[in-house]
């Protein structure tokens, strides 16, 4: 069961505090986000054997305020022989139907064709805890007209009186794609294709030769369309614009993240109307690393999304997550001098800030966290002033050399106005950054001495100030990490 009182414990090194992970093993995408009967269902894909890739399950957690989580059982396991019997990879549920439906990728590793990838079905009891595998394979691969690269991670959902299939493909020598199928009883399914690709529009973003984890969301008046690009330059995409027939109309692409470790975002809306997701923050770290950690994998704060000016997209950290805030310090109507790192009182390695800043006749404003007293280990957030360029710097984040250095973000049309917020949220080895909750950025870092607490706001290229801000030091979520039982 979960924790009844949630507390600031000693955790194993950098295992996060109050972001959802099971003790040990690794953990990645998450393949199902719902809620029922007024508890959160989070479902991930899972090794119950080892903090490798390894062979995947489907892992299982429910909250009912989507802060304390409890590991449950494992959902659903490959079945010798079978199709999925290479792993059960990504895909979604619905539960709009009884029983509920949880369409799945079936891997499994021919010697003559290589990977092969099939949908399959599982039906599920109330409390989807219990699922019963169809002995059918729905879709045994890719439409025969189409020279695909990949064909996985189905994602279910309703268009008026007919169930729709998302599936995430790639067409060689074009690009990525997204396939549509369409059905009346959600067992028999036809293909209705292309519903997205990379032919579909025009973009400076590195689009990759297939896309995964393709999720529908409505938000406001539109849809958004999440596609997940197994690349480090633009990995996680959103198009915003409106479901035409068996296609999408795209009106506007961007970013969903800057940072380097966001990844394969799930969806859905919750009881109050707000759109949700979650997504994996992989490590930023050597496999050796993490098979001596005996643990790899993350999932990230849930996120609200929003329309904001100019069809663009608003992501912000679910409200609930202030019921993790404890000892808090504030100070207002702060001089920041060029050039010089102003100290906070409070400082630690699970946080929560939130400041309030006049950008003045500074350039550049940012943060240093996770700071030694002597500045041999920090990590570094900034705005550039003039372009809106949001700059995640983990060049000193760690003394370790088995962590992965850089220098990561980017630039978007958002461009800070005289006053702007930065919404940052530290969790021993995650960061998530949210920037007049606009922008977010998801990174990984690895301190490794102990004093590498700090916490320093500065600007440079002339003086800012801020003008509120706020820090609190945050509890564990209650997160119960009991292991699965891998049988």
């Amino acid at each position: 069961m979960a924790c009844p009182e949630r507390g600031i414990t000693r955790l194993a090194p950098h295992m996060p505090g109050y972001h959802f992970r099971p003790e040990r093993n690794w953990i990645n995408d998450p393949v199902g986000f719902t809620k029922v009967d007024g508890r959160y269902h989070l479902f991930f894909q899972y090794n119950p054997l080892g903090p490798e890739p390894g062979v995947k399950h489907w892992g299982h957690a429910v909250s009912r305020d989507l802060v304390d989580w409890e590991s449950l059982p494992i959902a659903l396991s490959p079945t010798e022989g079978g199709p999925d019997e290479g792993g059960c990879w990504s895909g979604s549920i619905t539960t709009l139907v009884e029983p509920a439906h949880l369409f799945y990728t079936g891997v499994r590793h021919d010697p003559r064709r290589g990977r092969i990838e099939v949908v399959c079905l599982a039906l599920g009891d109330r409390d989807l805890q219990s699922w019963r595998k169809h002995p059918d394979v729905l879709i045994h691969g890719p439409p025969e007209e189409l020279d695909t690269v990949g064909f996985r991670d189905p994602f279910i959902w309703r268009d008026g009186d007919a169930w729709c299939l998302l599936v995430g493909s790639g067409i060689r020598g074009i690009g990525g794609a997204v396939l549509l199928y369409r059905s009346e009883d959600l067992l028999s399914w036809r293909y209705d294709g292309v519903f997205f690709s990379v032919a579909s529009m025009q973009s400076h973003h590195e689009m990759g030769a297939m896309w995964e984890c393709p999720q529908l969301i409505p938000v406001g008046d539109r849809h958004v369309l999440l596609i997940s690009i197994d690349n480090p330059v633009s990995p996680v995409l959103y198009v915003v614009g409106r479901v035409d027939g068996s296609g999408f109309g795209a009106e506007r692409i961007g970013r969903l993240d800057l940072g380097p470790d966001f990844f394969a975002p799930t969806c859905f809306v919750d009881d109050d109307s707000r759109p949700l997701i979650i997504a994996w923050a992989p490590e930023g770290r050597s496999s050796d690393a993490q098979i001596a950690a005996g643990w790899a994998g993350v999932m990230t704060l849930p996120r609200a999304l929003a329309h904001g000016p100019g069809s663009g997209l608003f992501t912000a950290p679910a409200r609930e997550l202030a019921m993790l805030r404890r000892m808090h310090w504030q100070g207002v109507g702060i001089a920041l001098p060029n050039g010089v790192d102003v100290s906070m009182p409070l400082a630690g390695s699970r946080l929560e800030i939130a400041v309030r800043i006049r950008a003045g006749g500074a350039s550049l404003v940012g943060l240093r966290f996770r700071m030694s007293p002597d500045g041999q280990e920090a990590t570094v957030a900034s705005v550039d002033i003039a372009t809106g360029r949001l700059t995640f710097d983990r060049t000193a984040s760690s003394l370790a050399p088995d962590s992965t250095p850089g220098v990561y973000g980017g630039v978007t049309e958002w461009v800070p106005g005289e006053r702007f917020r930065l919404h940052l949220f530290v969790d021993e080895s995650i960061v998530e950054l949210f920037v007049d909750d606009t922008l977010a950025l998801t990174g990984r870092i690895y301190p490794t001495r102990a004093d590498s607490i700090g916490i320093a706001v500065f600007a440079v290229g002339g003086a800012a100030e801020i003008e509120a801000i706020d820090i609190w030091q945050l509890a564990d979520a209650g997160i119960d990490p009991r292991p699965t039982d891998p049988t």
